[in-house]
This record gives C-alpha cells, structure tokens and sequence, in this order.
C-alpha cells in the first residue's frame, strides 16, 4: 500500500512544484539537484570546488547563499540542507511540501531509501483539521484554557512515514504556547494518538540523556523512535556545535544522524522473519537459542552499498562468555552480513556504534 501511496504522492508533488507560490523555492531545490545527480563520489561527498560551483550556480538565478551556509566539504546530504536552510530558513520551519521535495531529491540521489516526509493522500484529513485536533487534545488532556491555544506563539509541522496509518503517514505537530509551554502532539487517521507536554531543552547533550532515561540505551528503542529522532538531528548538532555544548554524546550522536535509520519497506523481510534468521545464524555458530536470550532489540537503516539492513540484537544473561549477540543481515534477501558477539573482555568487545 504504501508503494501506490508515494506513487501518488510523487504525482502530487509534481503538480504543487508549477505553482507560482513555490517557484523561487522549486528552483532551488531544482539546482541543488542538478549538482547533486553530477556527483559521482561515494560516498557522496561534495568537495570545496563543487559546493563553489553550487553556491554559484545558486547566485546567478537570485539567491545569496551566506559563506557560512556550509563547510569547505561535507556528505550531499548535510551540504544540500544547509545550503537549502539558508535559502528557506530553518529546516523545522519548511512547509510538509518542501520537506518532500527534499526527501525526493535525496532518493533520486540515494542518500535516502524512500520518503521520509510524505505528501497527505485523497482520504487524509487537511493540516488545519489535524492541526485543530491537535490544539484541542492539548486543552483536554492537560486542562487548559482555550485562549491558551487560539493564538500558538510558534507551530512546527511535518507529515511523515509510518506504519501505525491506513494512509501510509501521520501529522505531528510540536506547538509552542505563549505562556512557555510546548506540546508534541501526533495525529494519525484523524485521531491523536500521542500528546506530550515538552520539556525545553538548554542543549542536545541533556535532550538525549533524558530520553535514553525514558527509553533506556538507544538501541532498545522503537524503529519509529530511532528514525525520527536521527532525522533530527542534522540541525540540533549543527546548534550544538555553534553553541560549544557537546559534551560526551558528540561521537554517537554523529553516528546516530548518519546511520540510516529507517522503517522497514514492504518488499523486505518481516521482523519476524528477520528474528528467526538471526536466531538461527546465532545458534549455528555460538550455540545459543534464540530463547536463552532475556532480551531482543531491532534497528532498521539502510546503508548505500549494501541496502537496507535488519540488525538483531539479542540480549543474554547468565552467559560469561556472550553477553549480547548482534546480527546483520540483508533485508531483501536475509543473507547474513556479520554476527558479533560481544563479550565480557576488551578482545570480545563490540564497540557501542556498531550495536545501536
């Protein structure tokens, strides 16, 4: 289902790219492009002389790219945004319409598997209806006045992927009040299904001890969780880094941003299909059942060289030897790519990127 859906959506997409209200934008969007599809590197690393180039090119149609914008050289991805930001302003600002232009960009030139941000299909309830429920659960489920809520000193939306939809996607909305307060609220099949009240945040280092004290280790978070908190991370990074305030977090969170993390496609192996592969590639060469194990934990991301990639992690306890076993393997086909375990001595240990 989700394949019509995006076909449709691309169809869509396509047809808001003439309309004069996006014209300027479009045209951006359509240079960085060209200039990415031009790169041939792999990884796709734009150098100094190409980012020149682009920024040029850029000029000459109308738009000023600040020398700030972006680093001597750095991944397509983090380039494209960047320059992009300082043409459109901040990423979380950007119509659901730009945000799916730009993941569209990043497929065609394979920096992302598929759409992450998507356009609302036919049946999908409007953004000012999913919007108004959202503002409506805030007063309801935290008791507040309606005036309150009439007039939000800032609203951040986005229409994203998941699996929880019969449309293929859901609304989220993070809502900024006058009096302080901020609300996360997601709206999925025209329900809202989360609303949480948001703890602001002085710098990212202390967002994400606090979320891994809600969730524990970012390995044993949900896919969804994994997928949404690394796509927002290029930003808050880049904030941290201006800011100088990462401190411990600096080496993983990089590493979180560019993983890949994803949602399982259709075409792709099930979850538990990918346990019992695992389970058994596990068993063949350490001896252990799937049902010794305490604990198992997933990630889904994809990876430009291999595809997607389904990681098992099994958790163990009472094993010297083996206190958890990771295993990758080939989302399409199952083959798998690697199986670690990682052990209670320096030898046997798996270094902690590898295993999210």
């Amino acid at each position: 289902m989700r394949k019509s859906v995006l076909g449709l959506l691309l169809v869509f997409a396509c047809l808001v790219s003439v309309c004069s209200a996006y014209a300027k934008e479009n045209t951006a969007f359509d240079i960085v492009k060209q200039h990415l599809l031009a790169d041939q590197s792999e990884p796709s690393i734009l150098s100094s002389d190409e980012i020149s180039a682009l920024t040029a090119d850029l000029s000459q149609n109308g738009y000023s790219v600040p020398d700030g914008a972006c680093r001597e050289e750095g991944y397509s991805y983090d380039v494209a945004r960047n320059i992009l930001e300082s043409i459109l302003g901040s990423y979380y600002n950007w119509s659901i319409d730009e945000k799916h232009m730009f993941d569209q960009i990043m497929v065609e030139c394979g920096e992302l598997p598929y759409c992450h941000n998507l356009m609302p299909s036919d049946g999908e309830i409007s953004q000012e209806a999913a919007q108004s429920l959202a503002l409506t659960e805030i007063v309801n489920r935290f008791n507040l006045d309606q005036s309150l809520v009439e007039q939000p000193s800032a609203v951040y939306v986005s229409y994203s992927v998941t699996d929880q939809s019969i449309h293929g996607g859901k609304w989220r909305f993070g809502i900024d009040l006058n009096n302080q307060m901020s609300f996360d609220v997601d709206v999925i099949d025209g329900v809202a299904t989360r609303c949480e009240k948001v703890r602001v945040m002085d710098d990212l280092e202390t967002e994400y001890n606090l979320l891994c004290d809600q969730r524990g280790a970012f390995f044993k978070w949900s896919l969804q969780d994994k997928m949404e908190f690394a796509d927002s991370l290029p930003q808050k990074l880049e904030k941290a880094r201006e800011n100088d305030t990462l401190l411990m977090s600096d080496v993983e969170l990089e590493a979180i941003a560019a993983y890949g993390f994803c949602m399982p496609t259709d075409e792709v192996l099930s979850q538990e299909a990918a346990y019992a592969a695992a389970a058994a590639a596990m068993e063949e060469k350490f001896g252990i059942s799937g049902e010794d194990c305490e604990e198992v934990y997933y990630s889904f991301f994809f990876q430009k060289d291999i595809g997607y990639v389904w990681r098992v992690i099994f958790w163990i306890t009472g094993d010297a030897k083996h206190t958890s076993v990771i295993v990758d393997m080939q989302a399409l086909t199952g083959d798998v790519l690697s199986i670690k375990s990682n052990g209670n001595v320096l030898s046997e240990y798996v270094p902690y990127i590898e295993r999210l």
